[in-house]
C-alpha cells in the first residue's frame, strides 16, 4: 500500500460504507485530518491494518464525521503521537471499554447493544459475566 497510495482513500471510503451499513451507522464521511492521516501512514500491516483500523473507527465513532482522532492504527502509534512511551493495551481492556459504551448508548438495552457489537445476546452475557459488568 506504501507504493500506491491512490487507493488507500478508494479502500478506506470502502470499508466505512460496508461498516457503517453493518453497525447501523449510515453515511459516515471523513474529514480533511482524517484523509490526511490515512495518506500518511505506513501500513506495516498493510489492506487489512487498513481494514480493521477502519472498521474500529466505525463501531467507535459517535457522530457522522470520522475525524483524524478516530483513526487508531495501532496502541504502539497511538502512544507515539503523544511522545511517551508505549503502554501496554490490552485486547480484554478494549473489550470492556466498548462494551460498556455501546450498553450506555443504548440505554441498557442489550438485545440493541448486542446488535450493534454484532454479538448475540447469550454472548454479550457471557462477555459481561466475564468482566463482571
Amino acid at each position: 500500500m506504501r507504493k500506491r497510495n491512490n487507493d488507500i482513500l478508494l479502500l478506506a471510503e470502502h470499508f466505512s460504507k460496508t461498516y457503517s451499513t453493518k453497525y447501523l451507522k449510515p453515511g459516515l464521511q471523513f474529514d480533511k485530518s482524517a484523509k490526511e492521516k490515512l495518506l500518511q501512514y505506513h501500513y506495516p500491516g498493510n489492506v487489512r491494518e487498513l481494514q480493521y483500523t477502519i472498521e474500529r473507527a466505525v463501531i467507535m465513532a459517535d457522530e457522522n464525521v470520522l475525524h483524524a482522532k478516530d483513526i487508531i492504527f495501532s496502541p504502539i502509534e497511538t502512544s507515539r503521537a503523544k511522545d511517551e512511551e508505549p503502554t501496554e493495551m490490552k485486547l480484554s481492556s478494549i473489550e470492556k471499554n466498548t462494551i460498556l459504551k455501546v450498553i450506555e448508548m443504548h440505554n441498557g438495552n442489550i438485545s440493541k447493544a448486542a446488535k450493534e457489537l454484532g454479538l448475540t445476546r447469550t454472548a454479550l452475557y457471557r462477555r459481561l459475566s466475564k468482566y463482571d459488568i
